[in-house]
């Protein structure tokens, strides 16, 4: 009952919309006012406009599926009238262009579908044509998306650190409240190690990417930017805000070392040296009792290897 009145008001607000654009708004292709161009750009539009109220109603409808079946066939005509939306979009960009919450509507409904639809090769092209509109609200969709939908870790990883790699660029233009950034760092540092231990990621070839090296350069990066916080934190214009969890600070440390060790049995001593003294610094971070006494153990066990 709930979802049919939703879709009953947002259909009144598509006619509405509709109503309110006059023959005068509309762009004329002549100075008679009932020419059959003006008539087929107008049904046109009306067309297009009702394509944003089909993506709603399929969008709010999937929310009630319970038949995998069912949804499957609700994603698929999201995805088909969006597709229909960014091919008619230039015909009336100029005369009605599209908001930003209208843009990231559709980007939240497209990369939903898209994913519930495994189309893997398509996820990070929808994360990347969102950045001009990118804020913390689009940003937990994409999250939720990616943590509910089942979907290799390798794919989970990328589509994440694109994601923090355009909040960063960002700053301050994207406020990802930083609450939020320990649980966003912990998902991303976390996939990207497993894909990297994964024989499953190197046969993704949509992926494009060095396997392992370039998910192990994922987990750095996050390694590389709590560090870099805790630097700017402990720094005399530092902001308290900047206090990273201690739990995470010792998930991180406690991994980067293991990884470390993994390194020196590979024979890597360079990596292994990298993220050994990496994981001694996030220790060191804590600030507790208990995280001197791991600096110590990281310590004792790095000059027993060399």
């Amino acid at each position: 009952m709930e979802i049919t009145k939703e879709i009953l008001d947002l259909s009144r607000q598509r006619y509405e919309c509709i109503q309110t654009e006059t023959p005068q708004s509309l762009p004329l292709n002549s100075r008679e006012e009932n020419t059959k161009e003006q008539m087929l750009f107008q049904l046109g539009y009306i067309t297009y406009q009702f394509l944003f109220l089909e993506v709603s109603i399929h969008a709010l409808c999937v929310r009630s599926q319970i038949d995998s079946t069912s949804k499957f066939e609700r994603y698929t005509k999201i995805s088909k009238a969006i597709n229909s939306i960014r091919e008619q979009s230039s015909e009336y960009s100029e005369s009605h262009p599209l908001d930003i919450d209208t843009l990231r509507n559709l980007s939240a409904n497209e990369f939903e579908a898209t994913i519930a639809l495994e189309r893997w090769s398509a996820i990070v092209t929808i994360i990347r044509a969102s950045q001009s509109f990118f804020d913390a609200a689009l940003f937990d969709h994409f999250m939720n998306c990616i943590l509910t939908f089942g979907m290799a870790d390798a794919y989970r990883a990328v589509s994440i650190h694109t994601m923090v790699e355009i909040t960063r660029r960002a700053g301050p233009g994207i406020p990802i409240p930083f609450d939020n950034l320990p649980f966003y760092y912990h998902q991303l540092f976390t996939f990207a190690l497993t894909a990297a231990k994964s024989d499953d990621s190197v046969r993704l070839q949509d992926l494009s990417l060095h396997w392992p090296d370039a998910y192990y350069g994922m987990a750095e990066s996050v390694i590389d930017e709590v560090l870099t916080k805790d630097a700017e934190r402990s720094s005399p214009s530092g902001s308290a805000q900047y206090f990273y969890p201690v739990e995470e600070l010792g998930y991180l440390a406690t991994c980067s070392f293991n990884q470390a060790m993994d390194f020196y049995s590979a024979e890597n001593d360079q990596a292994c040296l990298r993220w050994a003294q990496k994981a001694i610094l996030l220790a060191e971070a804590i600030g507790t009792l208990e995280s001197e006494e791991l600096v110590c153990l990281f310590q004792t066990r790095l000059k027993g290897l060399f």
